[in-house]
């Protein structure tokens, strides 16, 4: 990442595909591969200052927030932005999209947050003023000269500094591991390795993957066409060199006779079609 003139701001990682995306302050995102080094993707987003980046977990869509309010969604093979709504009025302070990639929610500078339906082309679902005054629930002291930046849970332990009780006791260990070894963690890492996805995989209806593209209707062959394809048999026809045979069964007229036969059995079917067309 040496070799880009701006440092990065934001940086986020799809660990489905190994791939390490960045964003700087002048809008360009970078895909990179972390097992090969490789530049997957280099875009320039072409908006305002990007002020927030997070990952959809369920389809590794990455969604942008920029000081203009505008949320842009990006793929690393498409140059142009998957989805670009307009979210805030001001800029956009942080957002985050649920498990199941469905629904979006995005906070702005003039203290709302909004939660979006991604199946509906980014229908508002929700508009929520971020100046309620709630009561407080417990208080815990910082060391004096520290700030609090930023707050996460932590699910599956029994958080004794922010909400006592809110671990998950029931787990999945092919999800999260918090007992996990070392040397489960090694096998965790080559087998994610051995199923790492191509970058094309990467779309927002991630449930297309795997499956069959539909059909598509055949078209109907200009004039052109048809007639090549029916001259193609007829000049066959015409060019069959028959044996001769015993006198007065080669004549010329025999002959001609015949080709004018085998012509018309050539066309035989290309007829037989038009008649149930008309018909």
């Amino acid at each position: 990442m040496e070799k880009f003139q701006e440092p990065d701001q934001n940086l986020q990682f799809l660990n489905k595909h190994f791939l390490l995306m960045s964003v700087n302050k002048l809008g360009q995102l970078h895909y990179q591969d972390i097992t090969t080094g490789e530049m997957v993707g280099n875009f320039r987003t072409g908006l305002s200052h990007p002020d927030t980046m997070k990952v959809n977990p369920f389809n590794n869509v990455v969604a942008v927030g920029h000081s203009g309010g505008i949320e842009t969604m990006w793929k690393p093979t498409s140059a142009a932005p998957l989805v670009k709504m307009l979210c805030h009025k001001g800029p956009i302070t942080t957002l985050a999209s649920h498990s199941n990639g469905h629904l979006m929610a995005t906070a702005g500078m003039e203290r709302k947050i909004k939660l979006w339906d991604l199946r509906k082309d980014g229908i508002i679902l929700g508009d929520f003023p971020g100046y309620h005054d709630y009561s407080r629930y417990m208080g815990h002291s910082i060391a004096k000269g520290y700030q609090v930046r930023k707050v996460l849970f932590r699910p599956y332990e029994d958080s004794s500094i922010l909400i006592p009780g809110s671990g998950e006791p029931n787990f999945d260990i092919w999800v999260a591991n918090p007992f996990e070894t070392r040397k489960q963690r090694n096998k965790k890492e080559v087998r994610s390795l051995l199923h790492k996805l191509p970058p094309e995989t990467i779309m927002l209806d991630a449930t297309k993957i795997g499956s069959v593209r539909p059909t598509r209707k055949k078209e109907k062959p200009t004039k052109q066409e048809r007639e090549a394809e029916q001259e193609a048999p007829t000049e066959g026809a015409k060019n069959i060199s028959f044996k001769k045979k015993t006198k007065g069964r080669s004549k010329p007229s025999k002959m001609a006779k015949k080709k004018q036969e085998a012509i018309a059995k050539a066309k035989k079917p290309f007829l037989n079609k038009l008649k149930r067309k008309k018909c």
